[in-house]
């Protein structure tokens, strides 16, 4: 009987070192959605003056990586010159909080925005705008 037993554990043993482990990428999320983009601070109701600083703080999370991150201050290209306007950053990580300060330039009164972007690992985009006023 003990010699039955050792067969036994002999050919189990035998059997799973013969099975073909297959190492693949694990996949996170099967349902793939866009990065979780969720603004902590920037909420301004008051206009901002020339010079004035909007100091924008928000995260952007995502189960397949936050590949890229990055801002735009909607139509300030004319008044603000060119790359003053925008940030982008490549954080390669599950979560990332994104700050940054955008300096109100002068003659740009009215209604405006700045737009955040999250992108993940795959691809998928995700944008949230922040809405503030200035004046002259």
């Amino acid at each position: 009987m003990r010699k039955f037993y050792f067969a036994v554990v002999s050919l189990l043993f035998i059997f799973s070192a013969c099975t073909k482990t297959t190492i693949t990428k694990p996949t996170r999320n099967p349902i793939n959605e866009p990065p979780v983009i969720k603004v902590i601070s920037a909420n301004n109701t008051q206009p901002l003056k020339p010079f004035d600083q909007l100091t924008v703080k928000a995260t952007i999370t995502d189960i397949d990586l936050v590949a890229v991150a990055s801002w735009e201050a909607l139509n300030a290209a004319v008044a603000c010159g060119p790359n003053q306007h925008k940030g982008s950053f490549t954080p390669m990580t599950y979560d990332y909080e994104l700050n940054f300060s955008f300096t109100i330039p002068p003659y740009f009164p009215g209604d405006h925005k700045i737009r955040l972007y999250g992108v993940d690992a795959s691809g998928n985009i995700a944008t949230v705008d922040i809405p503030y006023k200035s004046t002259n």
